[in-house]
């Protein structure tokens, strides 16, 4: 059992909709101020296990807030975090990448908590698109970014989220399965995520050509993966998901789709060096 297992079934698996009564029940107490560099911090009592977490009442969306105080209850309960005393900032809050392991496992734990697996794998079974993450967001009370996430986390299927800031993808999130390395860079002109920078209006969706978001060192030269993007105007970023349907991957045993077969005799060779 892990412990955010065992947090679920101490407070209950709604416990995500109440957070602050979890919060009065472990001792904590939450204030809000206006921050200009944090979105929560965690305030520790010297001398009780009594702590204050403050967030930022600049947070306007429910969803993003209540991440933040999730976050921020995984910094105090959190076994290798009870040392742990500092402010969390929004690039921190719901990213997947570049983070300290402290804030990527309070990042888990809370998308654990608010979103927790047994529940959500009772209203998946769609394709993964960010339309099924809207529809978990509004059941668990998140933001659509923590739902997509959580949506290509637990999904069977090759998917990505991303998020792009100012013209550029800045982190991704993947599937166990998706194996894809997605370009963290400014943002291709063949993808449609690029055309919302430029003042497109709202989600779009379609074919896209692979290597608009993929590394094309292993790719077919005609690969296409599918992209939903939508854009989030309060925080001048756009969130896209894709999502790889067919084979796009170059062959490997015998050659490349693009070239020649190799001569079996070295292939032969080159296997055995593999091993």
């Amino acid at each position: 059992m892990t412990f955010s297992d065992a947090f679920l079934e101490r407070f209950g698996e709604g416990c995500g909709l109440r957070l602050e009564d979890v919060a009065q029940h472990l001792g904590i107490e939450i204030r809000e101020i206006r921050a200009e560099t944090f979105d929560g911090a965690l305030l520790r009592i010297r001398g009780t296990s009594r702590a204050m977490i403050v967030l930022n009442r600049a947070i306007s969306e429910p969803g993003r807030r209540r991440f933040t105080l999730a976050h921020e209850i995984g910094h105090f309960v959190l076994p290798d975090q009870q040392e742990l005393t500092s402010p969390c900032g929004p690039t921190v809050i719901g990213s997947w990448a570049g983070l300290a392991p402290a804030e990527r496992d309070a990042n888990r734990f809370a998308a654990d908590i608010l979103i927790p697996r047994r529940l959500f794998l009772g209203i998946s079974g769609k394709r993964p698109t960010l339309t099924l993450a809207k529809d978990i967001a509004a059941r668990f009370g998140t933001s659509l970014t923590a739902a997509a996430c959580r949506l290509a986390e637990l999904t069977p299927e090759r998917v990505a989220v991303v998020m792009s800031r100012a013209g550029a993808s800045k982190w991704y999130r993947p599937s166990n399965d998706f194996s894809q390395k997605v370009r963290l860079a400014a943002l291709d002109d063949g993808t449609l995520a690029y055309g919302l920078f430029l003042g497109n209006d709202g989600a779009t969706q379609g074919e896209v050509p692979a290597d608009a978001w993929l590394f094309a060192e292993n790719l077919r030269s005609d690969a296409k993966i599918w992209e939903e993007s939508i854009p989030l105007p309060a925080y001048d970023s756009v969130l896209s998901l894709i999502r790889i349907d067919e084979v796009i991957e170059k062959k490997t045993a015998y050659g490349d789709d693009d070239e020649a077969p190799l001569d079996p005799t070295e292939f032969t060779l080159k296997r055995a060096r593999w091993r």
